[in-house]
């Protein structure tokens, strides 16, 4: 067993989980949220149902597998890893348990568009709190119930993107249907905002 101490965002998070109970069995999972910037703002247990507790004293903190045969970084030679990591590593995906919500939502969506596509999911606890830290933009959320999904092929577009976000320029005016999401984020420090909301019918 080891203490298992991960960083970065989810994708990142999961690799180091998953070499790390290839190469010691089990782990101590120690899963940190941070308070600003950006990253996780979600409990490790809001994704997946498997409980990794214990006690040791040998830890490991990465954000990228352990074992660096494992990482390609989008750079090719897939076909390449090591046979015997890669059958240990699915072996090790096979076991995670992801909660209820995100199984049925799966499910959902591969139903819906039989093998065409692969269904991504996210979580979007961590949205406020990164556009937050990251910008001050007028956000509009995209209702469709396509937002989740990511296709092969086709590039993003309005259809396939979650948000778009808008900054602020002077003199500019944003028109939208009223049923979509939207928020305007925080301004600077002694920033003045003048609002003058109208509805059209």
């Amino acid at each position: 067993m080891v203490n298992c101490n991960p960083y970065g965002g989810i994708s990142n998070r999961m690799k180091c989980i998953i070499s790390s109970i290839v190469e010691y069995g089990d782990i101590n999972l120690l899963w940190n949220v941070p308070k600003s910037g950006g990253g996780v703002r979600c409990e490790f247990n809001d994704l997946y149902k498997n409980i990794f507790n214990g006690s040791t004293i040998n830890s490991v903190s990465d954000c990228k597998f352990i074992h660096p045969k494992m990482n390609t970084h989008n750079e090719g030679g897939k076909d390449n890893l090591p046979a015997d990591l890669k059958k240990r590593y699915i072996e090790v995906i096979k076991t995670l348990e992801p909660i209820d919500y995100i199984t049925n939502k799966i499910k959902e969506e591969k139903d819906r568009l039989g093998d065409y596509s692969a269904v991504s999911v996210r979580t979007f606890k961590s949205f406020p709190a990164e556009y937050n830290s990251w910008g001050r933009y007028f956000k509009i959320d995209n209702p469709s119930p396509y937002n989740k999904i990511f296709y092969h092929t086709p590039p993003p577009s309005i259809y396939t993107t979650n948000s778009i976000s808008i900054p602020p320029v002077k003199g500019g005016l944003i028109i939208f249907p009223s049923f979509l999401d939207h928020e305007v984020l925080p301004g600077g420090k002694n920033c003045v905002r003048t609002t003058l909301a109208i509805n059209y019918q």
